[in-house]
């Protein structure tokens, strides 16, 4: 509330002074400058959300195996020629020993053979001799595995006695001569042939009684072996090379022998 204040005793100075007191009460309180609006906070963007990863397609069926068939030629010792102690290799150097069977045994899906001896060039022999005329050692040169591999040889046995004629290293060359020309090899110990033909998978096991191969005396072993190729192979092929020779063991007997 404002009094306004009017004496007509006082000076013009004291009314003066009583009129600005008055206007003073009288004065209103300046407005506040009106604050700007806060500006709109922008809502947030949701993230991009991952793409879906696509299905998984389906795993093939596994293929009935059941009316599938392959053959199978198989063939005993073979030895075409050495050249240990003396060269006795054939005429034409072996070119055309194995032709006139070559037929058959191409015509198969899987050949297998028993290779005596080894394939190596030069060197000297692992095994001693006490009888020379009674003893004897094999080695043919490494050329002769393209002979195997012409007449339709798949994989070959390297589990016979005669095979470390020329100790381990002549094994070796021969191993590494077959596999030069796509021949599959089993034999020493540890080493077994696993391939496929025809769709199938195919396991080959060489066995033998002699040192530092497959060892066909230790049944456990083998059987344990057998079991492991036989849950991831179609077909298992096990072989050995044992028995006797002379004319005496010509003929098997009707019983169990040793």
């Amino acid at each position: 509330m404002c009094f306004v204040y009017d004496s007509v005793t006082n000076a013009t100075r004291v009314f003066a002074v009583a009129v600005l007191a008055t206007l003073a009460g009288c004065a209103t309180s300046p407005l506040e400058e009106p604050q700007p609006a806060p500006e709109p906070v922008a809502a947030a963007e949701p993230e991009p959300s991952a793409p879906a990863k696509p299905d998984a397609p389906p795993t093939p069926a596994e293929p009935d195996k059941g009316g599938m068939r392959i053959t199978i030629a198989s063939v005993g010792d073979m030895m075409i020629g050495t050249d240990y102690p003396e060269n006795h290799l054939p005429d034409d150097d072996g070119i055309s020993f194995l032709e006139a069977v070559a037929p058959a045994l191409s015509s198969a899906d899987i050949t297998f053979g028993n290779l005596e001896g080894v394939l190596v060039d030069g060197g000297q022999p692992a095994k001693k001799c006490s009888n020379p005329n009674a003893c004897y050692l094999f080695r043919s040169p490494t050329r002769y595995a393209d002979y195997f591999r012409a007449a339709g040889f798949d994989v070959l046995s390297l589990a016979n006695n005669h095979a470390r004629d020329f100790g381990e290293e002549g094994r070796t060359s021969t191993m590494d001569a077959l596999a030069g020309v796509g021949i599959h090899h089993s034999g020493r110990e540890g080493d077994f042939a696993s391939f496929d033909v025809n769709g199938l998978r195919i396991a080959v096991l060489a066995y033998a009684v002699t040192k530092e191969s497959n060892m066909l005396l230790d049944y456990e072993l083998a059987r344990a072996t057998v079991a492991s190729y036989a849950a991831n192979h179609d077909i298992v092929m096990v072989t050995f090379h044992g028995g006797a020779e002379g004319v005496d063991v010509t003929n098997l007997p009707f019983a169990e022998e040793e």
